[in-house]
């Protein structure tokens, strides 16, 4: 069985497929009900995904200064 640390690499994505329960209301993919998980090979762990934080491109303003 392969391990987390065997998945390091990004390669190129060829095609992908989603059940029809993983769309939300607009058709889009809902990332919460998708629930990926992520793999951290520094700490050998996996993660999940949390709730939105905010609006892409606007949550990092505050920061600007």
């Amino acid at each position: 069985m392969a391990k987390c640390q065997d998945y390091n690499r990004i390669k190129t994505v060829m095609d992908v497929k989603a059940d029809a329960d993983v769309f939300g209301p607009d058709g889009r993919l809902d990332i919460m009900k998708i629930q990926p998980l992520i793999c951290d090979t520094a700490r050998r762990g996996y993660h999940g995904v949390g709730p939105r934080l905010g609006d892409a491109f606007s949550v990092g303003k505050a920061l600007q200064s």
